[in-house]
């Protein structure tokens, strides 16, 4: 069992929408202090995919329009959460702040973040997943979890099942080169992560 208690949270931008998403995030509120929320991008990410299409810019400008696109996700989540989620910060006051709160950190990046994360591709290999993972790295947070709203295949915590079309492509990468204990959660399965995040 991982010593710290902590989790990074990645609330998929699938839920913006979905009627269980009020409840996720008031269980999102209450895991255990230093554990970060990562929103994902949803139809704001959505937004980039069609507005390059149309216009054809490079890969690196739409990575990140979709990390800014998280940004919208995750100021949407703030300002809905049924129960204070702490705040809506960028990386540099998240890395200071993650082991002084005494609640959950919702994390909103900024253009600065981004120049922070030239470890991932710039390119649509990488979604709010990968950077979830990442920063569980940078934080040494040993669990992610990755909340969908709905999964394709009823899949184990093992990491080759990341390829089943269940994250991006550079997660099974960065997963190799950064072991975490990750699980997955459809919309439905609130009371089993309700109970994973209390474990000691």
């Amino acid at each position: 069992m991982p010593k710290s208690k902590a989790w990074v949270v990645k609330v998929g931008g699938s839920l913006a929408g979905h009627a269980a998403l009020p409840a996720w995030l008031a269980a999102c509120a209450r895991i255990p202090a230093g554990s970060v929320i990562v929103p994902g991008g949803g139809a704001f990410r959505a937004a980039v995919q069609t507005s390059q299409a149309t216009w054809q810019y490079p890969d690196d400008v739409a990575h990140r329009m979709a990390i800014l696109a998280m940004a919208q996700f995750g100021l949407m989540l703030n300002a809905i959460s049924p129960v204070p989620v702490a705040q809506a910060i960028g990386l540099n006051a998240l890395r200071s702040g993650v082991g002084a709160c005494d609640s959950p950190l919702l994390w909103v990046p900024t253009l600065s973040d981004i120049e922070k994360m030239r470890a991932l591709p710039a390119d649509w290999t990488v979604s709010a997943d990968s950077i979830a993972l990442w920063l569980a790295g940078l934080l040494a947070i040993p669990r992610l979890a990755l909340i969908k709203t709905a999964l394709p295949v009823e899949i184990s915590e093992r990491p080759g099942d990341a390829a089943r079309g269940v994250v991006d492509a550079h997660f099974p990468r960065l997963l190799a080169r950064q072991p975490c204990a990750v699980h997955y959660f459809d919309a439905g399965a609130l009371e089993r992560f309700k109970v994973l995040a209390a474990q000691q």
